[in-house]
Formats: structure tokens, C-alpha cells, sequence
């Protein structure tokens, strides 16, 4: 294990060393924006981040909101926990731990977080025009 001090975090996306998750030192967790029921808290823990890709983790209590995903995707690996990802589309997502899903850019929804739910993530946002 390595402490969180000796993670290099650096705009290369290079990361050295590694990370228990349940170890993590997580930020104080905040309201979600676009709360759609309950009152969701979430917290995020960035560990690359280079303006066009980024990973870290991130944990989110129970309760829903609005997500808008256009002009990246999403690639997520649920670490714990349980949710829906509702799509405007019709399309319907279920995540629990060992679940890998990739957002599509444009993906616009509501996830429904029915337990604690922590993920892994990494972005890879549309290059500048």
C-alpha cells in the first residue's frame, strides 16, 4: 500500500503507486447538483486529470439527479454499492459492485442511487473545435 502522499498525480496521466479504495482520503462529500429525490451527497477523488482525460473515484449516497454527459464519455467500474441509470432515450442501466459501464457522449439521464454507490472513472472529453 502507498500512502497518498507518494501517488504522483500528474497531468500525463501517469499515476505511481496505488490506492486502497476503502483507504482513500475522500474529500468532505457535497450536494449533488440537479437533485431530483432526496438529498444526494457526493464526493470525488481526482487522480488524473490533463483538461481532455481524467480518473479518479467517486462515491455518491442514496437519492437521484439529473446527469448530462454530452461532450464525453464515461467509462465506470462500481466498486460498491447499487443504482439505475434512467436515459431521456429509454435506456436503462443497473450498477453494482463489478459492474463496468461506458457512457456514451450525449447520454443524458437521471441515476437513482439506491445504495451508497463507489466508482472508479475515467473521461475522455471531445477535443476543442
Amino acid at each position: 500500500m502507498t500512502d497518498i502522499d507518494d501517488l504522483a498525480l500528474t497531468a500525463s496521466t501517469a499515476l505511481v503507486g496505488s490506492l486502497l479504495v476503502s483507504e482513500a482520503p475522500w474529500p468532505s462529500s457535497t450536494e449533488v447538483p440537479n437533485p431530483v429525490t432526496g438529498s444526494p451527497r457526493a464526493a470525488l477523488l481526482p487522480l488524473v486529470d490533463d483538461g481532455l482525460r481524467s480518473a479518479g473515484l467517486w462515491r455518491c449516497t442514496p437519492g437521484s439527479f439529473r446527469s448530462d454527459h454530452t461532450g464525453y464519455v464515461e467509462v465506470m467500474h462500481v466498486v460498491e454499492g447499487a443504482a439505475e441509470l434512467r436515459g431521456d432515450d429509454g435506456t436503462t442501466w443497473r450498477v453494482s459492485p463489478g459492474t463496468v459501464l461506458v457512457v456514451p457522449d450525449g447520454w443524458i439521464g437521471t441515476w437513482v442511487v439506491e445504495e451508497d454507490v463507489v466508482k472508479s472513472y475515467a473521461i475522455f472529453k471531445n477535443a476543442p473545435r
